[in-house]
């Protein structure tokens, strides 16, 4: 399993790159899971190459409640997901 954990993350910033050739986020691999906190329903930029597929798993929590449980739930309900890529 890979976690990317983005911290100050800007679609503009990322988008930028473009103008040297590839996304600034370019090393970052194909989402298939997003977690969002604070019960917001959007991804807000959130990198959008990356993302086209990826499944939401929402907490009405804030980052700095959301814990090992919680993120073990959010890991069992995407298991129970159907992957259509898609499709």
């Amino acid at each position: 399993m890979k976690v990317n954990l983005l911290v100050n993350y800007g679609w503009e910033w990322d988008l930028a790159g473009l103008k040297n050739g590839g996304l600034r986020s370019g090393e970052v691999s194909r989402l298939d899971l997003i977690v969002r906190w604070g019960g917001r329903r959007r991804l807000s930029g959130f990198l959008p190459v990356q993302s086209i597929y990826a499944d939401f798993y929402v907490r009405d929590e804030y980052w700095p409640d959301f814990d090992l449980q919680h993120f073990e739930h959010a890991l069992a309900w995407f298991r129970n997901q159907d992957p259509t890529l898609g499709g």
